[in-house]
């Protein structure tokens, strides 16, 4: 995924204007992800010289055995799992390198969706199982790093999102949001709160997909899109474009009964029992972003003025699939939470 990633952003920075910015925030994403991927490595020799395997059953094995009967590797495994933590935060930007890095590349959109499905896979599926199956018997260390950290990612995200009108920093905010979402899920420390991040990933990737595939499509005299307000009046010339829009900007606003409402449910059942005031501020939290959404949709349908916006014809492929996905997902979002069960259950039992 790493490889992926950056490979991708080499070759795309070459086709923007800008080449030297383009170069300086490649290089700069690509040190500090090697930053990670180093302390990443020391903490799989630690996890090596605890289990003498690197796969899931024998870290599992070897964590609760030096947890339990005090080993001299014991170190070794609390100095490993705190590696993982930290590169699980910082993959997905959370608190507090969020006050450091920009969750979204300088050149986005280009290499915006493969860098968020790159972010989210990396971390999910490897991690979240790593962390809830391996480290069990460390879960009140590692549970309430990872429950805080994204419970300030989340607040600070709500804020960041109100009267941003950078699409840049628009998308970061939407990010790091999604970050202290998932951070609390795998927080929960077994497959319900594994199936809780996973499910709530699927929405997020379509819903950040959609976005970022429309600034790719969009333009305005031959130059992509860099501020909200630049979309304008967008309803008036491009109604179809705006549905889209509006679709995804209500999902991700937790507004039923689009996609985003159900995942949100879901997300909060597993989260209750953290406590009813953690439950009521991440509910504020929600209602907070959603203004900026509402923000973006007024200026699709109420702005005055409009500007001269140019769409490609690949865009057109999107104008049924997504809206009829994000508005009808309540008949079939049960049978996705199965798949994502079994997917679950089965990497947790092998």
């Amino acid at each position: 995924m790493f490889i992926l990633q950056h490979i991708s952003f080499f070759f795309l920075s070459y086709r923007e204007e800008d080449e030297v910015e383009a170069k300086k925030s490649l290089l700069k994403h690509a040190v500090f992800d090697l930053m990670a991927l180093l302390v990443l490595a020391i903490a799989l020799i630690g996890m090596y010289l605890g289990a003498g395997a690197l796969h899931f059953s024998s870290i599992g094995n070897a964590a609760q055995a030096v947890t339990s009967l005090g080993s001299p590797y014991q170190d070794w495994a609390r100095l490993s799992l705190f590696m993982v933590i930290f590169y699980v935060f910082s993959r997905l930007r959370a608190f507090p390198f969020c006050f450091f890095r920009d969750t979204v590349p300088l050149f986005l959109p280009r290499a915006g969706v493969l860098h968020v499905i790159c972010q989210v896979f990396s971390i999910l599926f490897i991690f979240g199982v790593a962390l809830t199956k391996c480290f069990s018997s460390l879960i009140d260390i590692w549970g309430n790093l990872l429950f805080y950290g994204g419970f300030l990612s989340l607040v600070w995200a709500s804020l960041t999102l109100l009267f941003q009108d950078d699409i840049r920093k628009f998308l970061s905010s939407i990010v790091l949001f999604y970050g202290g979402m998932v951070l609390m899920c795998i927080s929960v420390g077994n497959t319900n709160g594994l199936n809780a991040a996973l499910f709530y990933s699927v929405l997020f990737l379509v819903n950040a997909a959609t976005l970022i595939y429309f600034l790719i499509n969009v333009s305005i005299n031959d130059m992509n899109i860099s501020s909200l307000s630049q979309i304008s009046g967008l309803g008036q010339k491009h109604p179809a474009t705006a549905i889209i829009l509006a679709v995804c900007l209500l999902s991700l606003a937790s507004v039923p009964p689009f996609s985003g409402f159900w995942t949100t449910l879901y997300v909060l059942k597993e989260l209750i029992f953290k406590g009813w005031i953690y439950v009521a501020i991440i509910l504020l939290c929600i209602v907070l972003s959603s203004f900026q959404y509402f923000h973006v949709m007024r200026l699709l349908y109420f702005s005055r003025g409009y500007n001269q916006l140019d769409l490609t014809e690949s865009w057109k492929s999107t104008w049924l699939v997504v809206p009829i996905f994000l508005t009808f997902f309540f008949l079939f979002h049960k049978h996705i939470i199965a798949f994502i069960s079994i997917v679950t259950n089965s990497s947790w039992s092998s």
